[in-house]
């Protein structure tokens, strides 16, 4: 699926069905109860799997960690090698953040391997497809940030394109 085609299913969907999280401290329990509701919206045989609070922060401590580490070592050798190469850290730590693009929704599926599980989804999806689409969702998302009032709406349509995307990918064989 294409990032156009899914902002425009995901912004139709979340303007039916409003459904914000305010920022809180607790990015990933917020976030991931978050997606756990709008996952059984998408999807009427989802079933949440119980999941401690602390699970949910040491995943989420580690998809963005290593994708910061992976990108900072870039970023550095990058700027070592050629200063001007610098930028392309952010196209690195994109590379490596869709390995774990779908790994809050597969955990929350009760998947005993959701990091195995999410690798597999990218590369089967291809990765440079994925990495480009992400980038796309991902710039509509920080461009709503930057934006005066509903700062938050793109963030909230950027997730949900991530998790209609989810949807369609991990369960499309399912009879």
């Amino acid at each position: 699926m294409k990032a156009k085609t899914l902002l425009k299913q995901s912004a139709r969907l979340y303007e039916d069905n409003r459904l914000s999280v305010a920022p809180g401290l607790d990015v990933f329990v917020e976030g991931a109860r978050w997606m756990e509701h709008w996952l059984q919206r998408l999807d009427p045989e989802f079933r949440a799997s119980t999941l401690s609070s602390k699970t949910l922060r040491c995943y989420g401590i580690f998809k963005y960690g290593v994708c910061i580490c992976v990108a900072g070592a870039a970023g550095y050798l990058l700027f070592v090698f050629n200063p001007i190469l610098f930028p392309l850290a952010i196209l690195v730590f994109y590379l490596a953040e869709v390995h774990f693009l779908f790994l809050f929704p597969i955990f929350l599926n009760g998947d005993t391997h959701p990091i195995t599980c999410s690798i597999y989804l990218t590369y089967r999806m291809g990765l440079w497809n994925t990495t480009l689409t992400v980038m796309s969702i991902a710039f509509f998302m920080l461009r709503g940030l930057l934006a005066g009032k509903d700062r938050y709406k793109n963030w909230h349509i950027g997730c949900l394109a991530i998790l209609i995307w989810y949807n369609h990918e991990a369960f499309r064989n399912r009879v």
